[in-house]
């Protein structure tokens, strides 16, 4: 019985390892381009990196005034449908997220945008300063 549990164990610890993606095989940046920003996630691996998505959610991105209160917040304003879908990302490709700054209503000031890529495998963030005037 000991040994049908160490069995399970082992095995689930190399299918675990085989999943881990690096810090090193994603990166992410967010590319301002008026009227749009775009959250780019690239593959810096050899490797094709499989994602799963809950809820057909891939990313969100979030904005925060200059105090830090949190102005908008784009998964609020979605509604998903209840599937999980899957997406692989080729070695040196990428997906892009884009935001038009024409949809957001802000008032003057300074103000952080925070994105987020919602994969189960793996959680990136980026964030960025811009200023309305």
């Amino acid at each position: 019985m000991i040994k049908e549990k160490i069995f399970v164990l082992l095995v689930a610890v190399i299918v675990l390892t085989g999943c881990n993606l690096t810090e090193e095989d994603i990166e992410t940046k967010i590319l301002n381009r008026d009227p749009f920003y775009f959250f780019i996630v690239e593959n810096n691996s050899d490797k094709n990196l499989d994602f799963t998505f809950k809820k057909g959610e891939e990313y969100n991105y979030i904005i925060y005034d200059d105090k830090g209160k949190e102005i908008y917040n784009y998964n609020n304003e979605r509604t998903y449908i209840k599937d999980i879908t899957k997406k692989t990302l080729i070695p040196g490709d990428r997906f892009s997220y884009g935001v038009d700054k024409n949809k957001i209503v802000l008032d003057k000031g300074e103000y952080t945008i925070i994105f987020e890529f919602l994969a189960e495998e793996t959680y990136k963030r980026n964030q960025m300063e811009f200023v309305v005037k």
